[in-house]
């Protein structure tokens, strides 16, 4: 028996969601007041604060140097968030200034790729500018406690946080 789900198939994976939930250890931290105004979308590259377990997103103005002993961790997706708009908006649903949100801090999980298909094992870059991840090191931000898996849909791939 045959099974026709949608154009595309069937997509297995999802930005911000852990790949084997079992295997994720999730940090618990709050969006810091002074983060982007369209919030943090699952999925990001969070930021450590000066204030313990407050964290934001990356600002697109910094630069890779600034950031490389910042990193708290990637955002959690959720089920249980519903968006307030109807219909639904386009920015998706993204956490909130002073929100609560899971951090991700071991495991893998699904996130925007940018640039070619990674190999398993590939080092992890950040794209500031794009916003999203890459194998390419060329004046992006290193993640030496972050591997591709090599598990990838399109612009969606899997990084596993070794730490």
């Amino acid at each position: 028996m045959a099974y026709i789900l949608g154009t595309q198939g069937f997509s297995r994976l999802a930005v911000g969601y852990p790949v084997n939930i079992n295997d994720v250890d999730v940090k618990p931290a709050a969006v810091a007041a002074d983060a982007p105004e369209a919030g943090i979308a699952p999925g990001a590259l969070l930021i450590l604060t000066d204030t313990a377990n407050v964290v934001t997103s990356v600002d697109p103005l910094t630069t890779a140097e600034n950031l490389k002993n910042k990193i708290a961790g990637i955002a959690m997706a959720t089920n249980v968030k519903l968006d307030t708009v109807f219909p639904q908006s386009t920015e998706g649903v993204n956490w909130q200034r002073g929100q609560a949100l899971g951090c991700a801090v071991n495991g893998e999980i699904a996130v925007k790729l940018t640039g070619a298909a990674p190999v398993p094992g590939a080092p992890v870059y950040y794209n500031i500018t794009a916003g999203a991840f890459t194998a390419a090191a060329s004046g992006n931000l290193a993640l030496p406690n972050m591997v591709f898996t090599g598990n990838t849909q399109g612009d969606i791939t899997v990084v596993d946080i070794l730490y």
